[in-house]
């Protein structure tokens, strides 16, 4: 009698526990919340030395785009480049963006385009991009 009390296990359960460890085999981070309304970004602007001056002439320009290229833009590009990847690696994640995997190959190819568009504008979330879209296999 033990033996017919005893039913066979369930298995819609385990088929549902493997569908949910395939989906998750990404490493997710927690959610963070809506993508809708993310902080600005903090634009930080130095002023050059040579631009402290009342007036400058035409024969200061070049001094000025020396200065520009040489103390300014490199100083916060490698800051920038983090950010940047920072930034669009969470963004990435927040939208879910890598559950593309579930829709047609046509699709796909087109969400991938718009996603490196949309999210790849700097170094930085360029190279995030690319790292991120190489498990999608697009």
């Amino acid at each position: 009698m033990s033996e017919e009390n005893e039913q066979a296990p369930d298995t819609s359960t385990t088929e549902v526990t493997q569908e949910k460890l395939t989906e998750e085999k990404v490493n997710r981070p927690p959610r963070e919340g809506s993508t809708r309304l993310p902080p600005f970004p903090f634009v930080r602007i130095i002023k050059p030395n040579v631009g402290r001056k009342p007036k400058i002439y035409y024969n200061q320009v070049p001094e000025l785009r020396n200065e520009m290229k040489t103390r300014l833009f490199k100083f916060d590009k490698t800051k920038k480049f983090n950010n940047d990847f920072k930034r669009t690696s969470q963004d990435f994640w927040r939208m879910e963006l890598d559950r593309l995997n579930k829709i047609s190959d046509d699709n796909k190819r087109n969400m991938a385009a718009a996603i490196k568009v949309y999210l790849g504008q700097t170094e930085g979330s360029t190279h995030a991009i690319h790292g991120l879209m190489k498990h999608l296999h697009v």
